[in-house]
């Protein structure tokens, strides 16, 4: 009964509207709906209506009943279609950009909804509301992390508002993201940006002067750095890096200043002893990198990184190839690496050096490895004779 009640006030509602009594035949559509309030067909009629007799605000409130249900249904373009017929009533509506941006990602829609927000966050420039244009470009950004002009303009609105250290965290997230995309030329712009923000803080550059370096843009990689270093007078993982870019650069004296000016218990960290060292060997002195590689060399191997001890070897026995120490602790990590090019020489160099030094009894047992490795091994087969030793069956560890 209800059922046939209400299809005679729309049918008496549509009557009256084709008469151009309009007023009647809205109350006949509000009475139709008060027994189906959420029917869009009606809704949206009565919406007309409204808007007819220029009753714009009550329109405005009967389409948005609209356009959320048909966005709680998932019926995502039916409800971008109301809220834009919102829009066009009232441009001024602000939320109405919001929930249409929201509705346009939904629907995979990302250059509409994207313009929504950038106009409804020109709306908020141009009316001085700088924080919640922050807000719009927060939430695009969000939506769209890899938009990489959004970024940007979230950094300049942060600046201006006065959070620098917000500004700064986008930074640092940008410039990662232009790292990633080799756009070097823009990430140095916005890590110069950084130490305009945060000249306090010079490791915040570290990421783009690495890059530099692994591009082989070593003159930009020191102009940054340096800049870095003069604004903020500290930075002590610039300053390794640094350190590392003079001394690829061959300007061993700048290298060793600025790894001299680090803490004296950061100079023991193994990448830092490293360096040190392999300042202190291109400049002649190698007992005193031995100093520094050593221990870094055995705090590695005692960790199970031998891998990452080998080189530090390898270049300690570039410059010291006799010295005891480093062979005894070469021979053990190409042991434990099972380097099988690289046991035999470490074995025949360490046997040579014992054999310098008078250390005959340890002459012996490398040589007789040597031997059981390689029995046609002639140089060590001789030396063996020499020492009046004859080869193991078994090599001797």
């Amino acid at each position: 009964m209800a059922t046939v009640k209400r299809e005679k006030i729309l049918h008496e509602a549509e009557k009256l509207a084709a008469r151009g009594k309009l007023d009647a035949a809205i109350r006949e559509y509000q009475r139709a709906l008060e027994q189906a309030p959420n029917d869009a067909n009606t809704l949206n009629r009565l919406g007309d209506l409204l808007v007819r007799v220029n009753r714009i605000p009550e329109a405005i409130d009967v389409y948005t009943r609209i356009a959320e249900h048909f966005a709680d249904d998932g019926f995502f373009l039916k409800s971008i279609a109301i809220y834009k017929k919102i829009n066009r009533l009232d441009p001024q509506r602000i939320e109405v950009y919001e929930r249409l941006a929201d509705l346009y990602f939904k629907q995979g829609l990302a250059v509409e909804g994207r313009q929504q927000l950038l106009t409804l966050a020109d709306w908020f420039l141009r009316s001085k509301r700088q924080d919640e244009a922050v807000r719009v470009y927060r939430k695009l950004a969000e939506l769209e992390p890899g938009n990489l002009q959004t970024r940007a303009k979230l950094v300049d609105l942060l600046v201006q508002v006065g959070d620098a250290a917000a500004a700064g965290q986008e930074i640092d997230a940008l410039g990662q993201a232009l790292l990633s995309r080799k756009l070097l030329d823009e990430a140095v712009k916005l890590y110069q940006r950084t130490l305009e923000l945060h000249p306090e803080d010079a490791d915040l550059v570290v990421p783009c002067v690495q890059a530099l370096i692994d591009a082989r843009r070593g003159t930009q990689a020191l102009e940054l750095g340096n800049r870095a270093l003069e604004s903020a007078g500290g930075g002590t993982e610039l300053r390794v890096l640094m350190a590392r870019v003079m001394l690829d650069a061959g300007d061993t004296d700048g290298a060793r200043t600025a790894v001299e000016a680090l803490p004296e218990e950061l100079r023991s960290r193994p990448d830092v002893a490293q360096l040190l060292g392999e300042i202190l060997l291109r400049n002649g002195e190698v007992m005193e990198a031995k100093r520094y590689l050593v221990p870094a060399v055995d705090r590695l191997t005692a960790a199970g990184e031998s891998r990452r001890a080998l080189p530090l070897l390898r270049r300690l026995q570039r410059s010291a190839p006799a010295d005891i120490d480093v062979l005894e602790r070469l021979l053990r990590v190409v042991d434990r690496l099972g380097e099988a090019e690289e046991i035999g020489a470490a074995e025949t160099a360490l046997g040579d050096a014992y054999f310098d030094a008078g250390r005959q009894e340890d002459a012996v047992r490398v040589y007789r490895r040597v031997v059981h490795r390689d029995p046609s091994n002639r140089h060590a087969v001789q030396r063996l004779e020499q020492l009046g030793a004859a080869p193991a069956p078994a090599p001797c560890r």
